[in-house]
């Protein structure tokens, strides 16, 4: 997860890819916990993860983790979570 100003101080940036074929196998939710636990020892705030408005599998995806849209994009939803 890089770190990047985004909103200012305390924000991330994630971008979660895994092959298609390990979809639907819980490998994206242990990525997520990995970096969630990086992002709290981090001390951020916020994690942002920019998505493709057509990208409907990703969307999905990070709404699951509980990411929800914060801003307006062009083709990209840019989506955020607030880590507890």
């Amino acid at each position: 997860m890089a770190q990047r100003a985004v909103g200012g101080e305390g924000w991330g940036i994630i971008g979660t890819h895994i092959h298609p074929e390990a979809g639907r196998t819980g490998l994206g939710r242990r990525l997520f916990a990995t970096s969630l636990a990086a992002a709290k020892a981090a001390g951020l705030r916020h994690i942002d993860a920019s998505i493709g408005s057509d990208n409907s599998a990703a969307l999905a995806y990070y709404a699951a983790m509980g990411f929800t849209p914060h801003r307006e994009g062009s083709d990209t939803i840019p989506h955020r979570f607030d880590v507890p």
